[in-house]
Order: C-alpha cells, then sequence, then structure tokens
C-alpha cells in the first residue's frame, strides 16, 4: 500500500522484498522480468489476470478478463497502452483517439501565394493555417500572438482577439503547431556527428560487419574494457553555440534543455528565469531557480561500473539537488549492462545504500538498462523519462524499452541528446522514433502520441507549475 514496492509479509531483510518494503538488488525476486527458480513465469510486473499471477504463477483462467488500461489488448478493446489517459493515442474506452479536424470558415484576410506569406501590420501577428492541438486538427485555424510574445487565442475565429491591422502570417495548409521541446541536449559540444573507422556509405564496415557498440557510456568515454575512446568534441565557443540553438530553432524547437545555451535565441528551460545580459547567464528558463541538468549523478570516473553495491565516489543528495521549483535532469542507465541497471537501483532507493532521486519533479535521461520492476518504481514515483533513440542505438544497438515505460504510465519526452550520435534536429529524433514504433514496436506509437513527446509530455517534464 502506499508508496511500498512490495511487501512480502515480514521483516527479514535478506529476501527478495526488504524491511523497508523495496525490493533487494542482491537477489532475484518475482516481478523483476527474470524468470528464476521455481517461478513458473516472470512478466516484470505485480499484476493478476494477465498471464503470469503475483507469485510468478501462470494464470489459471483460460480467459483473462478483459481490463481497459492493463496494457494488454483483448477482445473488443482496439488498443490497450496501458493507462486511461484522453488524448493520447488510446481512450480510456480503449480504442484509439479520434483526432477532430474541423474545417474553419475562411478567415477575411488575403490567400497566401507561397508556403507561408506575411501582410504587415501591427505588433500583435495572426497565424492562419493548419493548427495543431491535442486531440483536434483546425483546418483554417487562427492563433494570435501578442507584443509580448503571448498566445491570447487559438480557434476558428480570432479576428476580434487580433484587435485592428494585425501581421497577419498566412500558411495555407502547412501545419502549425505549439513550438517543439527538446528535452534533452548538449549545445556546447559542436564536433560533427561520430563515425566509427572503417564505415562505408551503407553504415556497414569494409568487412560487413556493423560499427563497435558500447555496454556502457564509460566504455566509449574512457576507451574502457577493450572498447575504443570516442571523443565527445566539447568545448564550443559562443558562435558554435549559437549555432547549435540556431539549427534547433530552424527546425521548429523554441525550448530546450541544453545543459548550457546562448542567449536570445531559444528559450533554456534548464537556466533560471532571470533578466541576462551574457551567455553564461541566459535566462528565460521555465522557472527562478533553474533546473538541475545532472550529467554524472555519480561522478564522471570511468573505473566505477560497479554491480551490486552503491559504493560510488559520490552520489546525489535529493534534498538539495532536486530543486524545490524545477525539475532535475540527471543521465541514469545510459548502457545495456547491469552496471547501467546498478545506477537505476542506487538512484531509486531500491537498493542497499542507495538514495532516492524519483520524484515528479525528477525526469530521467536515458534509462535503457532497467528491468519492468524498476519501470514501475519510476511510474509510482511520477517521474518522467527522457528519450533519445538514435543516441542509444548509435552507441549502445538499443535504446529505452519505451512501450513499458509508457504501459506502466511513466510520461515520456524526447530529446536529440547531441550532434555526436544523435539527431541534428527534433524533427529527424522524430523520424527515429516513428521508425523503430512501425518496425519495432508494432506501429506502438501513434503520429498524436509522438507529437505529444515534443509538445504536451516534453512540457510535463520540463516546467515545474
Amino acid at each position: 500500500t502506499g508508496g511500498e514496492l512490495c511487501d512480502d509479509g515480514n521483516m527479514v531483510d535478506t529476501d527478495a522484498c526488504t524491511t523497508g518494503c523495496v525490493f533487494s538488488a542482491a537477489s532475484a525476486y518475482c516481478g523483476d522480468g527474470t524468470r528464476n527458480g521455481t517461478e513458473a513465469c516472470d512478466d516484470g510486473n505485480l499484476g493478476s489476470g494477465d498471464g503470469c499471477e503475483i507469485d510468478c504463477t501462470v494464470t489459471v483462467a483460460s480467459t483473462p478478463a478483459n481490463v481497459c488500461g492493463d496494457g494488454v489488448r483483448r477482445g473488443s478493446e482496439l488498443c490497450d497502452d496501458g493507462n486511461v489517459m484522453p488524448a493520447d493515442g488510446c481512450e480510456a474506452d480503449c480504442t484509439p483517439t479520434q483526432v477532430l479536424t474541423v474545417t474553419c470558415p475562411a478567415a477575411s484576410l488575403p490567400a497566401p501565394t507561397s508556403s507561408c506569406d506575411v501582410a504587415p501590420g501591427s505588433t500583435t501577428k495572426l497565424i492562419v493555417g493548419t493548427v495543431l492541438q491535442p486531440g483536434r486538427v483546425l483546418r483554417g485555424g487562427q492563433v494570435v500572438v501578442d507584443p509580448m510574445g503571448m498566445i491570447t487565442c487559438v480557434g476558428c475565429n480570432c479576428l476580434a482577439a487580433a484587435g485592428a491591422n494585425p501581421t497577419g502570417i498566412l500558411c495555407g495548409d502547412n501545419l502549425v503547431s505549439p513550438g517543439l521541446i527538446n528535452s534533452h541536449d548538449h549545445l556546447t559540444f559542436p564536433a560533427a556527428p561520430y563515425v566509427a573507422p572503417g564505415v562505408g556509405a551503407n553504415g556497414l564496415l569494409a568487412d560487413g560487419g556493423v560499427p563497435e557498440r558500447y555496454e556502457h557510456r564509460s566504455d566509449w568515454r574512457g576507451g574502457v574494457d577493450g572498447h575504443s575512446a570516442v571523443s565527445n568534441g566539447g568545448g564550443g565557443n559562443s558562435n558554435q553555440t549559437r549555432w547549435n540553438e540556431l539549427r534547433q530553432l530552424l527546425a521548429g524547437t523554441t525550448s530546450i534543455s541544453g545543459s548550457g545555451g546562448a542567449l536570445g535565441l531559444l528559450r533554456n528551460l534548464d537556466a533560471p528565469d532571470t533578466s541576462a545580459t551574457s551567455d553564461s547567464q541566459l535566462g528565460l528558463g521555465a522557472n527562478t531557480s533553474g533546473g538541475n541538468y545532472d550529467t554524472f549523478p555519480l561522478g564522471s570516473s570511468t573505473s566505477e561500473q560497479l554491480v551490486g553495491s552503491c559504493a560510488y565516489s559520490s552520489k546525489p543528495n535529493p534534498m538539495t539537488d532536486i530543486p524545490a521549483n524545477a525539475v532535475y535532469l540527471p543521465h541514469i542507465s545510459e548502457g545495456i549492462e547491469l552496471a547501467a541497471r546498478n545506477e537505476f537501483l542506487c538512484l531509486s532507493g531500491l537498493a542497499s545504500g542507495s538514495v532516492d532521486v524519483l520524484s515528479p519533479r525528477t525526469a530521467i535521461i536515458h534509462g535503457i538498462g532497467v528491468r519492468p520492476a524498476e519501470v514501475r518504481a519510476t511510474a509510482i514515483k511520477g517521474s518522467s523519462l527522457v528519450w533519445s533513440p538514435r543516441s542509444n542505438v548509435v552507441l549502445y544497438g538499443e535504446t529505452a524499452q519505451t512501450p513499458v515505460y509508457h504501459r506502466m504510465g511513466v510520461n515520456v519526452a524526447l530529446g536529440t541528446d547531441w550532434v555526436r550520435s544523435g539527431s541534428m534536429t527534433l524533427l529527424r529524433e522524430l523520424s527515429c522514433a516513428n521508425y523503430l514504433s512501425q518496425s519495432f514496436y508494432g506501429q506502438y506509437f501513434s503520429p498524436l502520441s509522438l507529437w505529444r513527446m515534443v509538445t504536451v509530455n516534453a512540457a510535463q517534464a520540463q516546467v515545474v507549475s
């Protein structure tokens, strides 16, 4: 009950469920997603009636009951994404989200003659085009932006809100979307995309093999465990950082958590929302204190790839490192080996000697090497996941199991990571995410779900009201 992750009815601290009612990292347990010992099954959760019971025995019922929201599509269900959230691709009644398309009456403005024409007027802007909203598309819709940059009207008839003689931005059938939010990048790292030695134009090695893949980020950062090192290409100057922001802006991104940035282009969400006069101060962040972008929550040493121990040289302090009114953005479990999973166990309160940084103000970056039970802990604490599929696949050959995160109710946002191994822009990252969904996830994520990852979901992950 409550915040317990398990409760086995005893106060024994050496079995699968500790006295603190959290899973033990030292032993296998029912619900860890791996069949061990006498377990007849283990589906990685503690639900019943889904084929594998809470005690890891096979569900006896020949026909499981339909439960909309359990993540398993059965019977008359047309979809089941594991939650009852509306307008996220699958509705609370397990039918696909029907995007309402509204054709607005023609606006009393000149028709565009190219992709987007501008009719000069006052400092208030009236944008006309195919306007995207969660669950609704307005063909010929209108958006009004006041002189201070605030959106004051979205609908079919915003002429009154626009006032006299607004500047018209007339885009015909072209899409008008909320500005995209990039939830993860490293803007001060300007080096070109990394290409492994010997890789040809077809993306393969000369002998027909594939480029080197890594098990943990320390492997490529330090060239350890028999691996080749990859230069991170950091130390960009102000102009290079501005270029990194400009290429994001040209693809529709207006806000970013970039672990640094340049003054005056994008809204730097991980910076304080204060008046700024230089790049070192930035400004226009989501709140007065700024977020905590924690690239190395457990220290940056390449030698500390621990398993079964939380004896890292440093660990964050949840009381001080999670901002009171902003977000905490730690890189956790970037890799596919047990050492990557161990990072999550030692930062979630699930292992002896661990700290717990999971909270509604926490957005985990990467989260690759975790199991379903750990995803469940993330969902229980209300934390978000920031997904960077292209960078993950390039470096590790694998990425976070986002359908599992989504089915368990974790809010998922999208980020480009950096240009070395990630995408040049969010549009490229969206294309990568869509390819994975279409080719490997059974078309799990709809276009609406992916669009939410860079708008609605990203706002939820990045901005604390």
